[in-house]
């Protein structure tokens, strides 16, 4: 058997100079590797380098600005859901497409946004203790409703006359109807104000059925999922994640009218957090089938688109 011949970026790999300092070593190593024909769909640039920049920055915000204190977590659940939007924002704008992607999700996730920012932005109830409560939370929010709504537009503009706009049917104003309804009797008391409490709990409630419009498409798709949102939802998911583990350990701080017997508000925001991943665990269904289905080389867009 005729021995296989190594590509000119494998003889590279072996060219590094062993005279040169470990660190620049491994610069030249990650340069040849993401110029890899064999590898840029696993390694693209921009990807990992938004993957480090968000890092360090919540690394320093976390040291510096926070001091270390575990209210931050609060902060780094908007923070990784503000990134996992300016992906999907990155991915619309830098490849031209938007196949996939249901501008009903983006609206009601603009609404969520848009409802708790009514609460945070002036009343301290919902904020973090530690000092990024004091603008750095909002600001983050802030950011993500302005992509939001550029992901909205863009999104509106670049499918018209396609399939999807048959497709993309779901009433979303019926989802935020019922959110507010069901926030009426249900929201805590932590901003002392019903008018801005209920506002919070519906925003809260919002996200939750964020994903379902996007699930609809799919079922409309005939169960294609295309793997443009797949930073989307793993950064939404970790984003539950941590803001389930801070509402958890202030369960016992979070107070309201208990006409139900039992601090009913902080059990309705546990629970949202738990159906929020159920939600988000149906779009990992479908995106695993849609991997076994479509082979190995879909799974490197899965992992890097």
């Amino acid at each position: 058997m005729a021995s296989e011949k190594m590509t000119q970026d494998q003889i590279a790999l072996y060219d590094v100079e062993d005279a040169k300092p470990m660190l620049f070593q491994m610069t030249d190593v990650m340069s040849i590797l993401l110029r890899s024909p064999n590898l840029k769909m696993f390694l693209p640039a921009p990807v990992i380098a938004a993957y480090f920049t968000c890092g360090f920055a919540s690394a320093g915000i976390f040291w510096v600005v926070a001091g270390g204190a575990r209210s931050f977590i609060l902060t780094l659940s908007a923070i990784v859901h503000c990134f996992g939007i300016a992906l999907l924002c990155f991915q619309v704008l830098s490849s031209r497409t938007a196949q996939g992607i249901s501008v009903g999700t983006l609206m009601l996730e603009g609404a969520s946004v848009a409802l708790r920012l009514s609460s945070t932005t002036h009343i301290e109830g919902y904020l973090p203790f530690d000092r990024t409560g004091d603008g750095i939370y909002q600001c983050v929010d802030g950011i993500c409703l302005a992509m939001v709504l550029l992901l909205i537009w863009r999104v509106s503009v670049q499918r018209r006359g396609t399939t999807q706009v048959v497709q993309d049917t779901f009433n979303v104003w019926w989802l935020v109807l019922a959110a507010i309804l069901l926030s009426i009797p249900l929201h805590a008391n932590v901003d002392d104000d019903p008018i801005f409490d209920t506002l919070w709990m519906a925003g809260l409630f919002t996200g939750v059925a964020a994903q379902v419009p996007q699930l609809w498409l799919i079922t409309q798709m005939k169960g294609h999922a295309d793997a443009l949102t797949s930073h989307y939802i793993l950064a939404s998911a970790l984003s539950v994640c941590m803001s389930f583990e801070y509402m958890y350990e202030a369960r016992h701080e979070i107070t309201c009218n208990d006409w139900t017997g039992f601090n009913h508000a902080s059990y309705a925001i546990l629970l949202a957090h738990v159906v929020h991943l159920f939600i988000l665990g149906d779009f990992a269904y479908y995106y695993v089938r849609a991997l076994m289905q479509k082979g190995p080389r879909e799974l490197s867009v899965f992992l890097w688109v």
